[in-house]
């Protein structure tokens, strides 16, 4: 009898627990970060628009953000992309491109580098305008997420659920008045209506070309690089390891003169009394760059275009997702095939008509600035005089030359270029 009784104590005890655990489950799983495309409603024809919404954003907010989706490409037609009401200052922190039909890339970073501009609230992200294809058959068009990594200002990443969107290619037309047809309510309505009051210029980006800005801002850089005593630039000459150094070091304004170094960094052919000491070690510290197995480090030698892109990507702090799409047909099985093929995914480099990259080939100056600038989001520079008498005006890096070497101001024009308002001192 007392075992009869135990049994049914032991199954309603069992129950109880599940029915805590499962609400328990539920309520941490409805705190998960997640990203959801809407699904909306077009004909044959129709433009709509798809918002993409962050929902329950991390106390601590999100710093940085890269992500992919996939659609295809025989139904619908990338027109637009515009950043959602979520994102401060969206010109310098938000981008997107699409490295081929079928796919678009997300960025998003706080260039402010002190979380002033992080995301930190729920809303909508971003927001893609298609038209449907005249072609495409009455039909559910999926798109799906790909490819993602969200950090916080720590650069932690943390989880994120996905929530994949469609167009729905339909006979019944959808409402004139709703961009988006049945997949836009009216808040979506006050959110686009938010975003097109903060960016109201169109931001359709171009592949290898800076983001477009908002015409009439102003802005800064300061210069990365210098030519030559003899006054030169040399363009067409090979980047030497040294060279490249600087650069990078420079970019991340660097003073020569108080330098902490937290690792003791030496190399066998470097002196102490060498011009760019200072900057390779700094940038061995960090990570950016490395020696060789011998020990040596080879300022001298003209750095490749593999080498040169790895720093690229570390310096940009990309995801290495780890994945090969055997892109170039002589970067197959390279140590630094993932970092080509996540640049040239994003637009930064390109590779040869013959389908090749020619990872270790020289990069020569000219071609660096241009890859610099780009990965930068700047330039190139617009109403310089010319600088060096071997770059002339007519020489296809002259507006990424002046970008790289001038403490300058600029303006933005209503095309997206920058023109240079001042030039300041450059010592």
């Amino acid at each position: 009898m007392k075992k009869n009784k135990i049994i049914p104590f032991i199954l309603v005890t069992l129950i109880i627990v599940t029915v805590i655990s499962s609400s328990i489950m539920s309520v941490s799983a409805s705190n998960i970060f997640k990203v959801e495309i809407a699904d909306v409603q077009g004909k044959q024809g129709d433009t709509v628009e798809v918002p993409i919404r962050f929902i329950n954003v991390p106390e601590e907010g999100i710093n940085s953000c890269d992500f992919t989706i996939g659609y295809d490409e025989n139904v619908l037609e990338l027109i637009q992309v515009k950043p959602g009401s979520i994102i401060k200052n969206p010109n310098s922190n938000f981008s997107y491109n699409s490295p081929k039909p079928g796919r678009t890339v997300f960025m998003f970073t706080d260039e402010t580098g002190h979380g002033r501009e992080i995301i930190n609230s729920d809303g909508e992200f971003a927001r893609v305008t298609f038209k449907i294809k005249t072609s495409s058959k009455e039909q559910s068009s999926a798109i799906i997420p790909d490819k993602w990594t969200f950090a916080n200002y720590s650069l932690k990443s943390f989880s994120t659920e996905f929530a994949r969107g469609s167009v729905r290619v339909s006979s019944v037309a959808s409402n004139p008045d709703t961009p988006g047809g049945s997949g836009d309510s009216s808040e979506n309505q006050s959110d686009n209506k938010d975003s097109d009051q903060k960016d109201n210029e169109d931001t359709t980006d171009v592949i290898n070309q800076p983001d477009v800005q908002v015409p009439g801002s102003q802005g800064q850089n300061n210069a990365y690089l210098r030519g030559y005593p003899d006054g030169n630039f040399k363009p067409e000459n090979n980047i030497t390891r040294a060279e490249a150094a600087v650069i990078f070091a420079n970019l991340l304004e660097v003073d020569r003169n108080n330098i902490n170094i937290s690792k003791n960094i030496s190399y066998t052919d470097l002196k102490e009394d060498h011009w760019a000491v200072w900057a390779v070690k700094y940038v061995s510290d960090i990570g950016l760059f490395s020696g060789y197995p011998d020990g040596s480090f080879k300022p001298n030698n003209s750095i490749t275009r593999a080498e040169f892109s790895t720093v690229v990507f570390k310096f940009l702090e990309l995801e290495d997702y780890g994945q090969k799409t055997d892109k170039f047909k002589d970067t197959v099985g390279h140590w630094a095939q993932q970092f080509i093929e996540r640049l040239s995914e994003l637009g930064y480099v390109n590779g040869y008509p013959d389908g090749t990259f020619k990872p270790q080939a020289s990069i020569k100056r000219a071609e660096s600035v241009a890859l610099i600038n780009r990965a930068l989001k700047r330039g190139p520079l617009y109403g310089t005089e010319q600088i060096f008498p071997d770059v002339p005006k007519s020489y296809w890096a002259f507006g990424d030359i002046a970008k790289g070497v001038l403490n300058h101001t600029f303006t933005v024009d209503e095309e997206g270029r920058e023109f240079l308002l001042e030039i300041l001192n450059n010592n």
